[in-house]
């Protein structure tokens, strides 16, 4: 093998090592922080902010008159859009009352090709809208780079979110 072909293979064999044969970034789930992008005066946005403190996922806010722009750059499609959105270090989005426990479970372990998962609309009962007893089940779903969708999870108790 001539020099350049080595220099070549190394190089390649390094770079595999550094940046990992699958795109999928695994994330420090102690160490996990969010920026999360919302309106200055929607009360179930901090809601869930709190939610996420409370389970240890660090959150840095951004308040915006309109999202648009953060939803657009992220390619969520407007039917997966809630009120706002978080986004990890590794740029994995997090849109909606998505619950703490799916967030780090994503990140421990970031599915082949993700993009990031949304819970759309503001299901009641989801983490930051909680009213009482009251819940409606939903799904939260799987985003590809592709453009696909799947479901990730089936949440049909208030117990399933935690």
């Amino acid at each position: 093998m001539d020099k350049f072909k080595k220099h070549l293979v190394v190089s390649l064999a390094l770079g595999l090592v550094l940046f990992g044969v699958n795109s999928s970034q695994k994330e420090d789930t102690s160490k996990i922080i969010l920026d999360v992008y919302k309106t200055p005066t929607c009360g179930c946005c901090n809601f869930w902010v709190s939610h996420l403190e409370k389970s240890e996922i660090k959150t840095r806010t951004h308040d915006y008159d309109s999202l648009h722009e953060v939803k657009e750059r992220f390619g969520i499609g407007e039917d997966l859009m809630s009120c706002h959105t978080g986004v990890s270090k590794s740029g994995y989005f997090f849109e909606g009352h998505i619950p703490a426990r799916f967030i780090q479970e994503f990140l421990t372990n970031p599915p082949a090709g993700a993009k990031g998962l949304a819970v759309p609309g503001m299901p009641m009962g989801s983490p930051g809208m909680e009213m009482g007893d009251r819940f409606t089940p939903y799904s939260i779903f799987l985003v590809k780079n592709d453009g696909s969708v799947e479901v990730y999870a089936e949440i049909k108790s208030k117990e399933d979110q935690y």
